[in-house]
């Protein structure tokens, strides 16, 4: 792939050396550049592929009963988003299929501007907000190994690299309300596992929970005490809520599936994803001890959030609206494409 093209070039099986320059075999297959993979495949002279991308979407603010508020910016490449603890303003993954990569931009709801806050031929991805709104952290493979950056807002300033991974690193997790705390999966043998770097002292990465299941998207209530998290201990994925910063007793939250947890402000709802896509709140009382209620249906986020496994939706501070990416085009619907004797293409 280069860009969203499709290109081949000649090889010799017996030599295992390549000859002559790249021919563009088709445009516009699909091909996400933050993941770094295309959806195509080869046998003899058949290729299949998929065309467009699954990270075509609109933000848009919802009300609790899925009526469409306002659209937001012009529709684009979105990643995932991340609302400023005010509320004001919007961090998102943007892609630009154009140069195979993807950047941090920083979106003004109140004033409609927007700026891109990395400008790297690299990956940068997975932003969250420090608690006070003056920086993001999010991660990078800038330097030839995936590592956890923190930027300042409010100048130009060198992002600071705060943990070099041996593994693959995501912060799809958070930043705890004190500040002490980032909470982000590790990549490693044991599955997908939540750690917590410290941001104080020696800076030393520690296990949270470390199981043979995957632990990911972990959130941290707004009093600090809890986590949210999604983990497939059960044989599919679902809500769990342990003590925080060391975990107790786990109580679960979803039922029949859920992920991308998130926390209304007050520390009063918490919400997630289940299996068919809806939206679910479920109340909650936090403090020294944890209580959950039932959890509702509040609508349909559509499929976008289970294609890429991202955050595709965030919560105002009061809980009564959704900042949302609407997926524009059901990737499922989508069709695959057949070429017979495509090295024929070659020859045009």
């Amino acid at each position: 792939m280069r860009g969203r093209k499709i290109l081949a070039q000649k090889f010799d099986p017996d030599k295992l050396v390549l000859s002559g320059d790249p021919a563009p075999v088709t445009e516009s297959a699909h091909y996400e550049p933050p993941h770094r993979y295309a959806d195509l495949s080869v046998a003899n002279q058949t290729l299949l592929y998929r065309q467009g991308s699954d990270l075509s979407g609109q933000l848009c603010w919802f009300d609790r009963g899925g009526i469409k508020l306002a659209e937001v910016f012009p529709p684009g490449e979105y990643d995932s988003l991340q609302l400023s603890p005010d509320g004001r303003q919007v961090l998102l993954d943007r892609n630009d299929p154009q140069v195979e990569t993807s950047d941090i931009w920083l979106f003004d709801l109140q004033r409609g501007t927007r700026r891109p806050l990395t400008i790297n031929p690299a990956v940068d991805t997975y932003p969250t907000w420090s608690p006070d709104g003056s920086r993001m952290a999010f991660v990078s493979n800038r330097e030839g190994f995936w590592g956890i950056y923190q930027k300042a807002l409010s100048s130009d300033d060198k992002e600071e690299l705060l943990l070099k991974g041996d593994q693959q690193l995501t912060l799809t997790s958070d930043w705890s309300p004190d500040g002490k705390f980032i909470v982000y999966r590790k990549f490693q043998n044991t599955g997908i596992d939540l750690e917590l770097l410290p941001l104080y002292g020696d800076r030393k990465p520690r296990s949270y929970l470390e199981t043979p299941f995957d632990e990911s998207y972990g959130k941290v209530s707004p009093d600090g005490h809890w986590l949210a998290y999604q983990s497939d201990n059960s044989g599919r994925m679902e809500i769990n809520v342990q003590s925080f910063p060391e975990p107790g007793r786990r109580v679960t939250i979803s039922h029949g599936g859920g992920t991308l947890p998130r926390w209304r402000s007050d520390g009063k709802e918490l919400y997630y994803v289940a299996a068919d896509d809806k939206l679910m709140a479920v109340p909650v009382e936090t403090g020294a001890s944890f209580r959950a209620g039932t959890p509702v249906a509040l609508f349909d986020l559509g499929s976008f959030g289970r294609v890429i496994g991202r955050y595709v939706y965030d919560v105002s501070r009061d809980g009564q609206k959704f900042l949302v990416i609407r997926q524009l085009e059901d990737a499922s619907m989508r069709p695959l494409t057949v070429v017979q004797n495509w090295t024929a293409l070659l020859k045009k």
